[in-house]
């Protein structure tokens, strides 16, 4: 900019050659990322879809309406900071722009101030404490970089955690049965059904069930439920887990019990002790008190006693599902099903263990996307980390030089610079996770249905992978730039700046 200065150029012409590579710049980037978020994402998600459903192929439609704001935005952001360090430099003289800069003054530090830890310290490390708080700039960008980059690689993280959990938890912690045998309209139970579910060595427990499509009415929406009436309410317990997430404490029901699943409440905004609408199969609608809310992940239930339900509908329940707790210790699920199917009384007998299977194959299939989110994280780091790093040794060079005059070795000198941005990316590592935990939380909500909600919690683990993924970026960024540094001539700390 100084010599295009000295040259004559007017001061938008010497802008524009920087707006033009930022535009270009952003524009290319923009492009990859529609062309990605268009055609791979949609991609990724619909043959997830399709491990479960029998889907068409799928048609990608280009949206401009999604498009072009988004690109806008993200150009005229890069066309902002260019324009702005442009016409900052612009203000300089012609003569101090072409000259290096020279190094900024110490100052005192907080750290001087508390004289048992600064009596302590080595003189390298009070350099390093000096010289982090005489580049604020440089200190605020690293850490807020790292911090956003290990939140992104957590979240990611937090992501696998919250999909991967759902499916044991639901169908072995939630659901205790095994067996879902659906029932002949209103055919008595034949010797075949009697003897298998009176068989203790084939049988541990089972529930009789009215289950039916209702809805939960809520002003002008109809919130589609899978309704549960027990024949017996305390065997309902037998075969479902109902239980509150965050405590764990188990939830009484009995004969006057109303219990709904964790989403459909939380959809619906009520809380236990408010009422709410139901509407049955029959269209009959009717006002019920919430008496629990029941942990839940894969489909949208609600619980209700017999009474209680022939009460409000004045219907004689015919009870039409049978959901058993089946020990396999003497047969396998094949030969259980194979008897049951000879049942007159039987329609169909549906294992869990199918549908854990089906949700399994959908789960691991996103899983892929989050992967991407991880890797794409992880590549953020090693841009923002090397830009920053890079930028951080060309503006010290005659500072480095001196160094190595001084007889510093190349080793001592990378320590010099490299101490800096380790401690810097350990505190926007710890800096991020916080707010990786609540990128996760706005994530996770947003992208549940009233029939499916993902895991809440981050595993310990998945702090201590994100931790260790960003500092180990940071240490491989610091192996690249040692070259640089060793490249550094000490002949640079013997010219003058004039």
């Amino acid at each position: 900019i100084g010599t295009l200065k000295a040259l004559g150029y007017r001061k938008t012409t010497i802008v524009s050659k920087y707006l033009i590579y930022s535009v270009l710049a952003s524009s290319l980037g923009s492009i990859a990322g529609i062309l990605i978020g268009f055609r791979a994402f949609p991609s990724i998600i619909w043959n997830a879809y399709r491990t479960m459903y029998k889907l068409p192929d799928l048609t990608n439609q280009f949206l401009w309406q999604y498009a072009l704001p988004e690109s806008l935005l993200i150009i005229l952001l890069t066309v902002a900071v260019t324009l702005y360090v442009s016409m900052s430099s612009l203000k300089e003289k012609p003569s101090t722009l072409m000259l290096p800069r020279a190094p900024k003054a110490g100052k005192r530090i907080f750290l001087e101030n508390i004289d048992f830890i600064w009596s302590r310290m080595k003189f390298t490390h009070k350099s390093t404490a000096r010289n982090i708080m005489r580049y604020k700039r440089h200190l605020f960008m690293t850490v807020i970089g790292i911090a956003g980059c290990s939140g992104l690689i957590l979240t990611g993280f937090g992501l696998l955690d919250s999909i991967g959990s759902i499916a044991n938890t639901q169908f072995t912690e939630i659901f205790k049965y095994n067996l879902n045998i659906e029932l002949e309209d209103e055919k008595e139970y034949d010797p075949v059904l009697n003897n298998f579910l009176n068989d203790n060595n084939k049988v541990n427990s089972y529930s009789e069930i009215f289950t039916e499509t209702g809805y939960v009415v809520d002003g002008r929406d109809r919130i589609s439920t899978s309704l549960k009436v027990a024949k017996d309410a305390h065997t309902l317990t037998k075969v479902f887990n109902l239980r509150d997430r965050i405590t764990e404490k188990e939830i009484l029901f009995d004969d006057s019990s109303v219990v709904m699943t964790e989403k459909l409440a939380e959809t619906l905004k009520i809380n236990v002790g408010d009422k709410f609408v139901l509407e049955n199969g029959e269209g009959l609608k009717k006002e019920f008190l919430l008496t629990g809310i029941t942990e839940n992940y894969v489909g949208c239930y609600l619980y209700m006693n017999e009474s209680d339900y022939e009460e409000a509908f004045y219907e004689n329940i015919k009870y039409n599902t049978i959901l058993v707790n089946a020990s396999y210790e003497n047969g396998t699920q094949e030969q259980y099903i194979n008897e049951l199917l000879k049942s007159d009384s039987v329609m169909n007998v549906e294992p869990v263990t199918q549908v854990k299977k089906s949700f399994d194959n959908l789960l691991s299939t996103i899983k892929y996307i989050v992967v991407v989110i991880i890797i794409a994280s992880g590549a953020l780091a090693v841009i923002v980390l090397y830009n920053l790093t890079n930028i951080n040794i060309n503006e010290r060079r005659k500072e480095l030089s001196t160094l190595k005059v001084l007889g510093y070795h190349n080793e001592e000198v990378a320590a010099y610079v490299f101490r800096e941005t380790t401690i810097l990316s350990i505190i926007g590592t710890f800096t991020g996770l916080p707010l990786g935990v609540l990128l996760h939380s706005f994530v996770v909500e947003t992208v549940e249905a009233v029939n499916l909600m993902l895991g809440r919690t981050i595993s310990l683990k998945s702090f201590v992978y994100s931790a260790l993924i960003t500092l180990f970026l940071s240490f491989l960024v610091n192996l690249v730039l040692y070259r640089k540094l060793k490249k550094i001539e000490m002949v640079e700390s013997m010219k003058a700046i004039d």
